[in-house]
């Protein structure tokens, strides 16, 4: 068991808690390798949250209180995916224009964009495809991110429609996945 003093308490308890899922079958092999990926790029972070993540959370974004596509509900399907993934729930992904994708594959990204669909995905990777397809990249831990993106969301709530309308315009993710690419850098550059 490892101490909740150590520094990276969170992340390792997460690792212990992925690994006991696989073993009882819940998480596949796939899940502890992705999430093994997604550690070494929060290493490049510097396990915090950048100021790009902070700034995308800050565009419009809706919650469910159902959750969909599970068992039966799963009755729609994603154009351009031919593996289960493909499966969705009509009144979820299947009418939504906007959706959260924070822990996805590649291809699940791009064929929810060219489906029309506006997709904000979390992933520690900027150089994914899932980041590259999406509308808004939230380069952030997944852990972190979700409370950031919860508050940020109920702040949202009190704003001007008009003010958000004009932010969610003008935001360029390609800008925004380059700002988190610098910051990768400017922390490694700290190490030399």
């Amino acid at each position: 068991m490892v101490s909740p003093h150590h520094p990276r308490f969170l992340s390792l308890a997460t690792r212990e808690r992925l690994a006991k899922a696989m073993r009882s079958g819940i998480v596949v092999p796939q899940g502890l390798i992705a999430h093994g990926r997604g550690e070494a790029f929060d290493y490049l972070l510097g396990e915090e949250t950048l100021p790009a993540a902070l700034a995308a959370t800050y565009l419009k974004w809706l919650g469910a209180e159902d959750v969909l596509g599970v068992g039966r509900s799963a009755s729609s399907t994603i154009r351009g995916i031919a593996s289960s993934r493909r499966r969705t729930d009509p009144r979820g992904i299947g009418e939504a224009d906007v959706v959260l994708i924070p822990l996805e594959d590649g291809d699940r990204a791009e064929a929810l964009s060219r489906n029309g669909k506006k997709v904000i995905a979390i992933d520690l990777n900027p150089l994914s495809r899932t980041s590259r397809a999406a509308s808004v990249s939230i380069v952030d831990n997944v852990i972190r991110a979700i409370p950031a993106l919860t508050d940020a969301s109920r702040r949202m709530k009190k704003m001007p429609r008009d003010y958000l309308q004009r932010s969610a315009s003008e935001f360029d993710n390609q800008r925004n996945l380059a700002r988190a690419i610098q910051e990768m850098i400017r922390y490694l550059r700290g190490w030399a």
